[in-house]
């Protein structure tokens, strides 16, 4: 079996596309370089991950806006062994609060782990998938 079967055969990556995925809205912006997040419209609450149902007011009045491309990392790990196809090891992941507050966990990409240290600044990205035939991205984060 070659390497492109057995990706899509156990596909880590979820379908971006408004017939699968009803947060697709936030794939069409990472296509477009941009980096949005929900927030719920009738108590103003926005969580990560995006959402299309509020968890606070359970309201479903939720609207797309752009939140900080800039952060810093609070905490981070290293992953050396089980990398998925297409990356190299070692891969970095961390929690980082965005400057609005807003925390997420995320990859930080194009770094050592000798270099990654908790609260360094980093920037947002986006990145197609390996070996990937259905141009989907992924974002992740690079220091600043």
């Amino acid at each position: 079996m070659s390497q492109d079967n057995y990706i899509y055969t156990i596909d880590p990556y979820p379908l971006e596309s408004a017939d699968f995925n009803r947060v697709h809205p936030f794939f069409d912006a990472l296509k477009e370089g941009r980096f949005v997040n929900s927030r719920c419209q009738d108590c103003g609450q926005m969580f990560w991950p995006p959402r299309f149902i509020c968890p606070n007011c359970m309201s479903d009045n939720m609207k797309w806006e752009d939140v900080p491309r800039e952060g810093t990392i609070v905490a981070f790990s290293v992953q050396e062994s089980g990398v998925p196809m297409g990356f190299k090891p070692p891969l970095i992941f961390a929690i980082i609060e965005l400057d609005n507050g807003l925390r997420l966990f995320s990859r930080i990409a194009d770094a050592i782990p000798e270099e990654v240290e908790i609260g360094k600044r980093v920037r947002f990205q986006v990145e197609p998938i390996p070996n990937d035939h259905f141009d989907r991205v992924l974002f992740s984060f690079k220091l600043a």
